[in-house]
């Protein structure tokens, strides 16, 4: 059973209406809320961390009772399937000897339904993880059906994840923001399977970087991360918004940026889902294509031009846009690859994404040949920042776009280097910016 901390409680009662002031205090501050009779709360302002956390009240104006929102189940055998925003729930409670203090020296009564729900869910061995997942990563639920539900999908990640680490030794895999996403909606953070990262003859292809205008390989590091060298912004979250495109070029253009101009500013992949009209915004995109566009138009700042994870009218904001000469494919030579990122810096990349990438924790990620073929659930691109090794295996060190509660270091991981890891050599773009 649900307990709820109740810091102060006063109840103004009126005919006809029963308005309740109450304060909580939670991990995030104590803050008051309204609730109108058998109406849901008016709070526009907070999300709730989780709908199993906030109290709800129902009463018949002189008095009421206290109540976590999942047992609301019982008030609904009139409308079983109505949505919680259309049913005008009953009151459950009408005892008005009580007074607000007795109230709170109790735990709330519950239905023979909820109880049941209480019980089968908690018996569950993933129960425990299931509500540290949901503090931790600050979930919010709308009803008892969608907690349920989110529950079983949960589930059965958390048996998937567990095969994932027994036949991978040499990497951690662990619960993570995706844990209670199915398949489904984790495509959408993807590119659809039909795009294609090469980009053939036409007026948006790169040309390849010719060999001599490679580096040298005598003196290259044997490891760098342009993050110690100023050129690597904080890292952000596309949500869910097939836009990973317009993040991995933005990335390359800050990189850039702060490299030759020596100054590190966040740019608007929003600019570029909103006015790249040779691309599909959240639907999918080609980065040669979004380099060509900030090529021609340049692209302004996060700070004027903020991420909203959809497609928008395009604005056309043309204050503090940076510009890029040219962009490059790098070819497929992932030992060239590596000479330029050591002394140019970081460059783009896509993939074919396979589910174990979403519980990535630490390691080197390399999923095998036929994983990438047959269980991607769609292609991605991304940011490399450097290279490196670990144990003695190289690896490739990538800036994703899934949020700080993703991978290593907050928003980031390592794949293997020198295999063609999901095909992540093939089709490898970079910036242009001449001193």
């Amino acid at each position: 059973m649900l307990i709820f901390t109740i810091i102060a409680l006063h109840c103004v009662v009126k005919p006809g209406l029963q308005r309740i002031e109450e304060f909580v205090n939670d991990k995030n501050q104590g803050k008051s809320r309204f609730y109108m009779d058998n109406r849901r709360p008016i709070d526009s302002k907070r999300r709730y961390p989780s709908f199993t956390q906030q109290p709800w009240y129902y009463g018949d104006g002189s008095d009421f009772e206290a109540i976590p929102s999942w047992m609301k189940q019982q008030a609904k055998k009139d409308n079983p399937y109505e949505s919680e925003s259309n049913v005008r729930w009953k009151f459950l409670k009408t005892a008005s000897s009580r007074k607000p203090d007795d109230l709170l020296k109790r735990k709330p009564e519950a239905s023979s339904e909820s109880q049941e729900i209480d019980a089968d869910l908690f018996k569950n061995e993933y129960y425990k993880d299931f509500q540290k997942f949901i503090r931790e990563h600050n979930k919010v639920y709308t009803n008892s059906r969608e907690y349920r539900w989110r529950f079983q999908v949960f589930v059965k990640n958390m048996k998937e994840l567990k095969e994932m680490q027994d036949n991978r030794s040499n990497l951690v895999f662990g619960i993570g923001p995706f844990s209670d996403k199915t398949d489904e909606e984790l495509s959408k953070r993807l590119i659809p399977h039909g795009y294609r990262f090469i980009i053939g003859e036409g007026d948006s292809a790169p040309l390849k970087i010719e060999d001599s205008d490679f580096p040298s390989r005598e003196g290259r590091p044997q490891q760098i991360d342009w993050r110690t060298k100023g050129a690597v912004t904080r890292v952000k979250d596309q949500g869910d918004c097939g836009s990973c495109w317009a993040f991995a070029v933005t990335a390359v253009v800050e990189g850039q940026n702060a490299i030759h101009n020596k100054t590190l500013v966040s740019l608007s992949e929003q600019q570029l889902i909103d006015c790249d009209h040779d691309n599909s915004g959240c639907n999918g995109g080609y980065r040669p294509y979004a380099f060509k566009y900030i090529q021609r138009h340049g692209q302004t700042t996060d700070k004027l031009y903020h991420y909203t994870a959809r497609a928008q009218n395009c604005r056309h904001i043309k204050a503090n846009r940076v510009h890029i000469n040219d962009y490059k494919w790098l070819g497929t030579n992932e030992e060239k690859i590596a000479d330029w990122v050591s002394h140019h810096g970081p460059v783009s990349f896509g993939v074919n994404v396979t589910k174990p990438m979403y519980n990535y924790k630490s390691g080197v990620f390399n999923p095998s040949p036929e994983d990438c073929r047959q269980k991607s659930l769609g292609a991605h691109a991304m940011t490399i920042i450097g290279y490196g090794e670990l144990d003695g295996e190289p690896y490739w060190l990538i800036k994703n776009s899934w949020g700080t509660h993703y991978g290593i270091d907050s928003g980031y991981l390592r794949m293997k280097r020198g295999v063609n890891s999901c095909g992540l050599a093939d089709a490898v773009y970079t910036a242009i910016i001449n001193k």
